[in-house]
């Protein structure tokens, strides 16, 4: 189907009013059916919401009571309680409420269910619940009786979530208990065998502890330090050895008999030295001179051996020698020396007590930090141990409280969920709503009309609109014909016609068109359509009247052999005509007719014969219309229809073009098309295509043409004579061509 433009919808709808006022009629008669036949229903509603009040004086019924939270995928609690509302556990419960009000007839779990609407308030926690049935304080009391249902289910459930909370504490807080007792013993009995008691407390006075023999290592090796430094100077300045030693020489310098026996052994010395220089080694002298000495020596190593145990001063031991020597060589006979090595001694035995202090303070110390290092190793297990009784207490204090809380919570009727509006009772049925179904119903039934008018447009194949003949034919129109009366149609008394402006300016604007559209002078003008009931003769007959008013001189040719309509639009004889001048039967000047219509001249179809296609083929045809171009100024020949007869495109390609007449609403599309393919096909030329039977919005007019037409006795009498008198007639007043 051709796509229709946005204009051609009204013409659409136009053409198929009846159907689709029929249609719509139907459908609004069923609304009203409808309408009457459906039952009154009532609706009324109520209104909850679920709201987190905690009003529970436990801790634990508000966690009961509490709402989640609503996250992406998440429940939702509001969509909860809006699922639990058709449940069939609230549906029983508010059957019993109503059963216990003595209500006249309960609905069944079905009906309940069916009739039973929730709708979730956008952004709030409010759920509305609506109820629709026949009977308006039945309705009211189901939707109260579900409401109260939920309220006590609500209720319920979080008493069942205390109950059974408070079954499991009352299990758990004993066990609990056993297990904090288990604690306490194992962690007491650590503490005892590892001397624990408070480790922080502990650590913190071992530190402080470790901090002060740290201080006192210091102290004592700082003395340390300087008594030995000092008795090294000591040492150095008397040249003494051990303090055995200092010790020895000190005792030895201050005995007074050790003194005198040293006094004398060191003269005796002397002497024997020098009288073993004099006398010589065996003099008698010297002998009895060293006797004497070694008399004295022993005497001295007798009295020192008494003072200094270990000391033998005897002479003739040679491995005591060295040490006599050093015993004597270290001998402080002198007050100083006596004085330094005594303050030697007394440093040396400071030194030695600093020493062994210092030892002992860093074996304390060790022991100290040893203990120090036990703590933290002693203390993980201890820490284990704690922690493990503190959450055994923890969880009992906890267990305890909560069992409290459930006890509480089962005995107090907490509810998250309250009614807010109640359900009333409906004064007004809701159903059917009038206007709704009405609005409805004039909506499906305009869709309905919609498709069906275009399911009849997409069925039908006529032609419309001018811009679907112009899309087909790829040329514009070349004008719009009215649509002529019944009366009007026949020309045998053509001045009705002729008079009417407003019926002749199409005509007279089309002949101009077309000699504007062809660019030459048209001699020789196909008139044709696509289909028959066009209208192409009436056409054809009307222009060729109006090209004769505008002092053409015109001839119309009736070349439709098959069904010839012209002898009737101007009621003249069918014969003699076109068929017995091709035959040769008549010349073309005896067999053309006068009408009653000045310079319009007529042959019709003439005999009818038994093969009308052979005698437009024939050379005689050629010849004939050769010769009407010559002796008329415009040769008009109404043709068959292009769909039943080929003659239309025969006589086109002997014609200076050809003009194809479409009627809205008659032609058809697919005919009109196939016809443009057989003119392209063959050559024929088309000068255009004119609309027939459009309806103009000019009033019918008795106004006459400002060139009416007023007939004349000579045109009267020329009509009377035989076309060929009149013509030589016409010549001789000039108004024919020189032959």
């Amino acid at each position: 189907m051709m796509a229709r433009s946005f204009s051609s919808i009204p013409s659409i709808f136009l053409r198929h009013w009846l159907p689709a006022c029929s249609t719509l009629a139907m459908v609004m008669m069923a609304a009203v059916a409808y309408l009457q036949s459906t039952p009154r229903l009532y609706e009324t509603s109520t209104r909850l919401i679920l709201d987190e009040k905690r009003v529970s004086v436990s801790e634990l019924g508000r966690d009961l009571a509490r709402l989640s939270d609503i996250v992406p995928g998440g429940p939702n609690p509001i969509a909860t309680q809006a699922e639990l509302v058709k449940s069939q556990r609230v549906l029983n419960r508010a059957l019993k409420h109503l059963a216990n009000r003595k209500s006249a007839t309960l609905p069944t779990m079905n009906q309940l269910n069916r009739g039973l609407k929730i709708k979730i308030i956008p952004a709030t926690n409010i759920l509305e619940l609506s109820y629709r049935g026949p009977d308006p304080k039945m309705a009211a009391d189901i939707l109260n009786a579900v409401a109260t249902s939920m309220v006590e289910e609500n209720v319920e459930s979080i008493r069942a979530g205390a109950q059974s909370v408070k079954t499991f504490l009352q299990a758990e807080v004993p066990r609990q208990r056993a297990i904090l007792q288990r604690a306490e013993e194992v962690e007491n009995l650590y503490r005892q065998e590892n001397q624990l008691v408070s480790v922080p407390e502990q650590t913190r006075k071992l530190v402080e502890t470790l901090g002060t023999f740290e201080n006192q290592e210091r102290d004592l090796s700082a003395q340390l330090q300087e008594v030995s430094s000092r008795n090294l100077s000591l040492k150095q300045v008397i040249g003494a050895g051990p303090l055995s030693s200092a010790y020895t020489s000190v005792r030895v310098g201050q005995d007074e008999e050790l003194k005198n026996l040293r006094a004398k052994l060191l003269d005796l010395e002397t002497r024997v030295i020098n009288e073993q220089s004099r006398l010589g080694d065996q003099h008698p002298d010297l002998l009895a001179l060293i006797e004497q000495r070694d008399e004295v020596r022993n005497l001295y190593g007798q009295r020192l051996s008494r003072l200094v145990p270990g000391a033998n001063l005897n002479q003739s031991d040679p491995a005591n020698e060295q040490s006599n020597t050093d015993v004597q060589s270290n001998i402080a006979t002198d007050a100083l020396s006596q004085d330094l090595t005594s303050r030697l001694i007394i440093s040396e035995v400071e030194r030695v007590a600093l020493a062994q202090k210092l030892q002992v303070v860093r074996q304390e110390r060790s022991a100290l930090q040893a203990r120090l290092a036990e703590l933290p190793i002693k203390q993980q297990p201890l820490t284990n141990l704690t922690r493990a009784r503190e959450e055994a207490e923890a969880t009992l204090k906890q267990l305890q409280a909560k069992l409290q809380e459930a006890t509480i919570a089962e005995a107090q009727l907490v509810s998250n969920l309250q009614v807010i509006s109640p359900a009333e009772l409906p004064l007004k049925p809701q159903w059917p709503k009038k206007l709704v179904v009405l609005v409805t119903a004039t909506f499906f039934g305009a869709v309905l009309v919609v498709a069906l008018v275009v399911a009849l447009e997409l069925l039908d194949d006529s032609l419309h609109e001018i811009r679907e003949a112009e899309d087909i034919l790829k040329q514009p129109s070349l004008g719009n014909l009215p649509l002529l009366p019944a009366r009007l149609k026949n020309l045998s008394q053509p001045a009705s016609f002729l008079d009417s402006s407003h019926l002749v300016e199409p005509y007279r604007k089309l002949l101009k068109t077309l000699e504007h559209q062809s660019g030459k002078q048209l001699r020789l003008l196909v008139v044709s359509s696509a289909r028959t009931g066009e209208g192409k003769s009436t056409v054809a007959a009307h222009l060729a009247t109006v090209s004769a008013m505008l002092s053409q001189r015109t001839l119309l040719i009736d070349a439709n052999l098959h069904q010839p309509r012209q002898h009737e639009i101007f009621q003249l004889p069918m014969e003699p005509g076109l068929t017995n001048v091709v035959q040769g039967e008549l010349v073309l000047q005896e067999a053309i007719q006068s009408t009653n219509i000045e310079n319009l001249a007529f042959l019709s179809s003439g005999t009818p014969t038994q093969r009308p296609s052979v005698i437009l083929e024939t050379a005689g045809m050629k010849s004939l219309l050769e010769k009407a171009a010559y002796l008329f100024d415009l040769v008009i020949i109404d043709t068959p229809p292009i769909d039943i007869s080929a003659d239309a495109i025969v006589l086109g390609r002997y014609s200076d073009g050809m003009l194809m007449v479409v009627r809205p609403g008659i032609s058809s599309r697919s005919r009109l098309t196939q016809a443009m393919q057989e003119l392209t096909k063959n050559e024929v030329s088309l000068v255009g295509f004119v609309a027939n039977g459009t309806r103009h919005a000019l009033p019918l007019s008795n106004s006459k043409s400002s060139q009416s037409y007023k007939s004349n006795s000579r045109s009267k009498l020329l009509q009377r004579l035989p076309f060929s008198h009149r013509f030589q007639e016409q010549t001789a007043i000039g108004l024919g061509r020189t032959s």
